[in-house]
């Protein structure tokens, strides 16, 4: 007999439960949606701990405030590493990458096939 699943009135958790979990596509999407989210994130808060704009970082950075703009959104999933480095370094920062093993991905459970007991030999 299955176990019966916990109740929840947790938002996030109904939503994990319907649409992420178990899938492994969905979940190395929304893992890649994490990343990108730290990255823009990382930027905007360094920038505001300087008192800086994006037009005052962009001038900086010798680029234009829609370039500051595009790598402080989450949804932006084309940052390149120069660029990054040229924002950082505007900043008086460095970019540091880490390169970690991934997470492994649960195989789907499927019945092991079995040979009936007649056509073994």
């Amino acid at each position: 007999m299955a176990a019966k699943r916990k109740t929840t009135t947790n938002a996030l958790e109904i939503i994990d439960r319907r649409h992420f979990r178990g899938r492994p596509q969905m979940e190395r999407l929304l893992d890649q949606a994490r990343e990108r989210l730290k990255v823009s994130e990382q930027l905007y808060y360094l920038r505001q701990a300087q008192g800086l704009t994006q037009g005052e970082l962009a001038e900086r950075a010798k680029t234009s405030r829609t370039v500051i703009t595009r790598l402080e959104n989450s949804n932006y999933d084309r940052h390149t590493l120069s660029t990054l480095c040229k924002v950082a370094g505007a900043m008086g920062h460095e970019v540091h990458i880490h390169f970690v093993p991934k997470k492994p991905v649960p195989a789907a459970k499927r019945p092991r096939k079995t040979t009936p007991a007649s056509t073994r030999p």
